[in-house]
């Protein structure tokens, strides 16, 4: 946590209760640097909010500057998390300046400098920076200090996940299938339950699951039973088909 952005996000003026929420949640995982990279569904599980009203309110706040969006992709192609920048020098506290008079005095200044240029930074920033400029995800943090994270809403396997698949013996729409079962499965898992440090690997161990006919243990998709009575094929349904296909059935 970032004192200094703390203090500038509680003195920002002129946004809504939404939007200032959403930038006290950023000031809270920013770095030194003032960068802040939590996932949207980390935000919405710290203030609150609804998914929806938490990408409303990054986007408003972005478009007045306070904070300033990139976007990173891991070495395979796929979305990781944004780094969000929060910007001290946004009007929203020079908004903040005015509102510091004093309106029952006539003489009165408005503060010259803001508050958070005297506050000191702690030290429990975080251990790790993202890497700016580059196309890839953040250096990870020693052992014993990893965090997992959530898969992005928006995720599609990789085309070296797709070959993955294909080396199990899954076919296009299988593998599309399976890509289907595997985001709706982990977008469900609530908390802790629905994060991993690799999600290729998570994805490389379903399909190994569904061409080997489901065998095996742990937890995933390819291991879930059917709904008893449940229409339609569910994920045992498909890694039945596989298995078949594969001669295990």
């Amino acid at each position: 946590m970032s004192v200094q952005a703390m203090t500038w996000a509680f003195g920002a003026r002129g946004l809504t209760p939404s939007e200032k929420l959403v930038l006290l949640c950023l000031a809270n995982y920013a770095t030194k640097d003032l960068q802040a990279w939590p996932s949207q569904e980390t935000v919405a599980e710290e203030t609150e909010l609804s998914p929806r009203t938490v990408w409303s309110a990054l986007k408003s706040l972005e478009g007045k500057e306070v904070i300033r969006r990139k976007r990173r992709f891991r070495s395979d192609g796929t979305r990781t998390t944004d780094v969000f920048t929060i910007n001290l020098a946004a009007s929203v506290f020079d908004q903040a300046r005015e509102t510091t008079r004093n309106p029952c005095d006539d003489h009165s200044q408005p503060l010259h400098e803001p508050l958070a240029t005297v506050a000191t930074l702690t030290s429990f920033e975080p251990p790790i920076e993202p890497s700016i400029g580059t196309n890839t995800p953040p250096t990870p943090p020693e052992a014993g200090g990893r965090r997992g994270h959530r898969l992005p809403d928006d995720w599609q396997p990789s085309p070296q996940d797709r070959d993955k698949a294909r080396a199990e013996g899954l076919t296009e729409p299988e593998i599309d299938r399976a890509a289907i079962e595997f985001r709706n499965y982990w977008h469900s898992r609530p908390g802790s339950g629905g994060c991993k440090l690799d999600w290729s690997k998570t994805w490389h161990n379903q399909v190994m699951r569904h061409g080997g006919g489901g065998r095996g243990g742990g937890s995933g998709v390819a291991s879930r039973p059917a709904r008893p009575g449940g229409g339609g094929q569910g994920p045992s349904d498909f890694a039945s088909i596989v298995a078949r296909r594969r001669g295990y059935g």
